[in-house]
Order: C-alpha cells, then structure tokens, then sequence
C-alpha cells in the first residue's frame, strides 16, 4: 500500500485511477500507523508529509538510517558504513556552502548591495538537491553563485532602480558591456560585475578543462532573458498594470524556463 502511495505522486491531470489510489491509500496509512512499529511508522509517517519523489534524496538518506536504526534487525556494520559515508560527505558541502559565504563575504554585498537579500545557503540547496555526489562538488559551487546572482537581479528589479536605469542595467547584461551602465548606481555596478565574473570564472573552468566555452555564453543569455523578463514586472509595477493571468504565467514561464 506503501509502494503505491509513492507511485501515485507520479500521476499527472485526468488520470482518476491513479488520483483515487492516492486517496485510498493516504486513508489508510493514516488509520493504520498506530498498529506499525516505530521504525516504520516513522518512515510512513515522513513519506505522507513528504512523499520521496518531492523530497531531496540526501536529506531523506539521513532520516532513513535514523529509522533503520530503530529496525531490530538492522545490519550494524552496514549502518556504520551508512553513517560515516553521510558525515564524510557532509562535511565536502559544509565547505561548498563556506567557500559561497566566503565569497558573499570578501565581495561585501551586504553593505554594497543593501537591499539584497542574504540567501546564500538556500541558493546552495537548487545544485545541492540536482546532486549531491562528491564529483559534482565544482558544479555545486558555481550553481550556488549563480542562484545567489539571480536573487540580486530579482531584487534589484523589485524593488531598486527607476525604469529608466533598470532598462540600461538589462542592456548591459545584454551586451555584457558594463559602460552601459556608467551613470546607473554604484550598487547596480556591483550586482553587473558579480554576473560578469561569474560568466567569466565559468568560461576558464570550461576552457582549462578542454571543453567548449559556449557554456558561458548560454549563462549570459539566460542571465539577459531573466533580466528581460523582471523588467517587464517591473514596468507591470511602474504603470500599475495588472496582467491578465496567461501574461504573468508567458512572463514567468520564461524566468522558471531560463533557470
């Protein structure tokens, strides 16, 4: 019944069977976890709340060996082994997430971009929740800071620049130009040049690694197209315009899209 609860998650619209399976079977787990043991309870119990196919592999990998433990028959040298791999390997993102904060740091965004929102660890959680493999650790980092620029681009639109600077501060990441932006605040030239360096940092890790640099070229597109599409909220909010709801969804789509 377990198992066809977690298969239900995957239904899409129109499919009843499946939506009805997804009903009978919360029903039950609810009525009958009182009669399981702790152990499993407790797994059935965080899967209602959050079924695996929504949760972040890793995350869940630490609550699975804390109710495998509960387990009577639990293999005590495979659950050593499940313990050290997950502290091992926690403590490889503990130091991606302060090698980002080192950078939001020595970069001093806090004070140079004061109405950025500090969101480092939750920008680290987008590459950390695509994987969280040991060798995908370069990925992670860079992700993290590109998640991190994105948020400054989405507050630099929502709630700094007139419409006039915003729409210089969008051709600039346009061209990648950053005298487009000669007369625009200091704060939105800290915001372009974080971008910059990113887009730049990524083009030499490619290169070194003997791969094609169009990487870079696709962050810097996708970097115009999410400015593109928070300037045009921008001016929704300026002429005080609400947009019908296939205009917000076209406009989000594009942002989601790029990210």
């Amino acid at each position: 019944m377990w198992s066809l609860f977690e298969a239900a998650q995957l239904r899409i619209d129109g499919e009843d069977i499946l939506e009805e399976a997804h009903d009978f079977t919360y029903t039950n787990l609810k009525s009958i976890i009182n009669q399981l043991n702790s152990s499993l309870a407790g797994q059935i119990n965080q899967s209602l709340r959050q079924p695996l196919h929504k949760a972040i592999p890793r995350i869940g990998a630490r609550s699975y060996i804390s109710f495998y433990k509960e387990d009577p028959s639990h293999n005590k040298e495979l659950l050593a082994f499940a313990n050290l791999d997950f502290n091992m390997l926690q403590k490889l993102h503990q130091k991606e997430v302060g090698s980002i904060t080192k950078w939001w740091k020595r970069s001093d965004f806090a004070t140079k971009v004061f109405y950025a929102r500090d969101r480092v660890v939750e920008a680290y959680f987008w590459p950390f929740a695509m994987s969280s493999d040991p060798k995908h650790s370069t990925q992670r980092r860079k992700v993290g800071k590109l998640v991190t620029c994105t948020s400054f681009l989405d507050d630099t639109y929502d709630v700094y620049g007139t419409i006039e600077e915003l729409e210089l501060f969008k051709m600039a990441i346009q061209r990648m130009d950053i005298s487009c932006i000669a007369s625009l605040p200091e704060c939105m030239k800290v915001v372009f040049n974080a971008i910059a360096e990113l887009c730049a940092e990524i083009e030499s890790l490619t290169t070194e690694g003997g791969k094609s640099s169009l990487a870079s070229q696709y962050v810097k597109q996708a970097y115009f197209k999410v400015a593109e599409a928070y300037f045009v909220e921008a001016k929704w909010c300026h002429e005080s315009y609400i947009p019908i709801y296939d205009e917000y969804d076209r406009n989000i789509g594009l942002i989601i899209l790029d990210l």
